[in-house]
């Protein structure tokens, strides 16, 4: 990494569910990191907090304690004027694009509908959005579509595309592949990493497959049980990672221990 200016950063966060008898503590203070121009990973089983990590940082929800600070400020989640500052510059993917979508909702509004929110929409909408549909290598002749019309993967792109719109410097996804074939899967996450470097632009990728975490990303995070466990490089994941749960990620790792079973 050439840039090591921290962008984004949340700090002993905790976050508790329901009370009593149904009281759920689902992150027991998280603190991690993300550099400028810096993708990083954050992989655990169903369950251990990631996804709730991930909304926190997302500013749709606010944590019980903690911060979350980008550029060093602290995010405000009972200001609406901050956390509107925050979404222009932060945007999320995520896991299932159809609970995105309204099924009346043509391509074109979709992809419009934040830029008509936030400011930005130029004379020529539709160029405009066939413009953001080229970033995702979607042609011109899918605007008029609507949701039901379109594949899982291009559907997606549709979402990444939309997410591309206000130009953020950083992009929460969270497991946006999971629900695609494997050769999808790869298209996706080859798209993000060239969009993520020609932009210059940060990434999240919170997921539970190692092998998309680790295509994609610098740095990942390992959760279990609402904690950070242990941090690793994404080259070197399974030869630096400490934990025995961690080493469960990957199928090469898991293919051996049955192998000697």
């Amino acid at each position: 990494m050439t840039e090591e200016k921290v962008l984004l950063q949340a700090t002993d966060v905790r976050q508790v569910y329901g009370k009593g008898s149904n009281r759920l503590e689902a992150l027991k203070g998280v603190s991690i990191n993300l550099r400028n121009n810096e993708s990083i990973g954050i992989i655990g089983l169903s369950g251990c907090g990631k996804s709730t990590l991930l909304r926190i940082l997302a500013g749709l929800e606010a944590p019980l304690s903690g911060d979350v600070l980008f550029h060093g400020k602290k995010i405000d989640f009972s200001s609406r004027e901050s956390l509107r500052h925050y979404h222009s510059k932060v945007q999320m993917v995520f896991q299932s694009p159809m609970s995105t979508f309204s099924p009346y909702m043509t391509i074109q509004t979709y992809l419009l509908e934040s830029l008509r929110s936030f400011g930005g929409l130029e004379k020529d909408e539709r160029e405009q959005a066939a413009a953001l549909l080229a970033q995702v290598e979607l042609s011109g002749n899918f605007l008029d579509r609507l949701p039901h019309q379109l594949s899982g993967g291009q559907l997606q792109r549709v979402v990444i595309a939309r997410a591309l719109a206000l130009n953020p410097e950083v992009i929460l996804l969270d497991e946006p592949t999971s629900a695609l074939d494997i050769l999808t899967q790869r298209a996706i996450l080859e798209l993000l990493a060239r969009i993520a470097k020609e932009r210059k632009m940060s990434l999240v990728f919170v997921g539970h497959n190692s092998s998309a975490v680790r295509l994609l990303t610098h740095r990942i995070y390992v959760m279990e049980a609402g904690r950070i466990i242990e941090e690793v490089p994404s080259e070197t994941l399974l030869q630096d990672a400490s934990e025995e749960y961690t080493r469960q990620f990957f199928p090469e790792y898991v293919k051996n221990v049955v192998n000697n079973f």
